[in-house]
C-alpha cells in the first residue's frame, strides 16, 4: 500500500543552500545521513531527548493508516542559536528546527537565507501536504499581515516552515482596521523547522 507521511505544525512548536545558518547542513549534518550519534558528537550533551508520534496517511484517502516513531534530541545556547531540537526517523536525519535568539533573525530575509521563494499563511489544514506550497510565491502587492504568521517553503528536497511573530503596536492596529502594507514578510522569527521531503509519495 502507498502512503504519505504529513507533519502537522502547531503553534509553539518549524532551501537548503550554502548560507553558514543553513540549518540543513548545520555543523556538517545531513539529512537521511547523520545519525543521532553524529549530532551528539558535534553538539555535545543534549539537554533533553523525547519520541515523538508522527502520523502516516494514505494517500488515497487521507485516512491515518498508522505512527511512526521520530527520536527527537535537543540542545541548547549552540552557536548563534537559543534551542536546536534534531528529529531522526528510522534513525536518520529526517527534520530539523531552531530558536533563534530573540528578534535576531527578520522574517524578511528568510529567502534569502534559504535561497527559496515562501509564502505567507496563518495556518495549515490538517492532513494536507505541504508539497501543495511547491512552485508559489509571496506576490509583491500590498496585504494584511496578523500578528502571528507562518511562511512556508516547498521545494523537491525539503519543506520549510517558520513562525512569524509580527505583534508590534503598529502591525496590530493595521490588522485590526484590515489595513493592508507594503512591506513583505514583517516582523521576526520566532523558529524555523526544516523536514526532508525523502520518500515522499510523488
Amino acid at each position: 500500500m502507498k502512503f504519505t507521511i504529513v507533519l502537522t505544525f502547531v503553534l509553539g512548536l518549524l532551501t537548503v543552500s550554502t548560507n553558514a545558518n543553513d540549518p540543513a547542513v548545520w555543523k556538517g549534518l545531513s539529512f537521511g545521513v547523520a545519525t543521532v550519534e553524529d549530532a551528539v558528537g558535534v553538539a555535545g550533551k543534549p539537554s533533553k531527548r523525547k519520541i515523538e508520534k508522527m502520523k502516516v496517511y494514505d494517500e488515497k484517502d487521507g485516512k491515518v493508516i498508522g505512527t511512526k516513531n521520530i527520536q527527537v534530541v535537543e540542545f541548547k545556547k549552540v552557536d548563534e542559536w537559543q534551542r536546536v531540537a534534531l528529529g531522526f526517523l528510522d534513525g536518520k536525519l529526517y527534520k530539523a528546527k531552531f530558536w533563534p535568539k530573540n528578534k535576531s533573525i527578520l522574517a524578511s530575509e528568510l529567502p534569502s537565507n534559504h535561497g527559496s521563494d515562501f509564502v505567507a499563511v496563518q495556518g495549515f489544514s490538517k492532513g494536507v501536504s505541504l508539497s501543495v506550497f511547491e512552485g508559489q510565491k509571496e506576490p509583491e502587492v500590498p496585504r494584511v499581515y496578523p500578528p502571528i504568521y507562518f511562511m512556508v517553503s516547498s521545494v523537491p528536497d525539503r519543506n520549510v516552515v517558520a513562525l512569524i511573530n509580527n505583534s508590534s503596536w503598529k502591525a496590530m492596529w493595521k490588522d485590526s482596521i484590515n489595513s493592508p502594507t507594503k512591506t513583505m514578510f514583517p516582523g521576526y522569527v520566532e523558529s524555523v523547522e526544516i523536514v526532508s521531503r525523502h520518500g515522499e509519495s510523488k
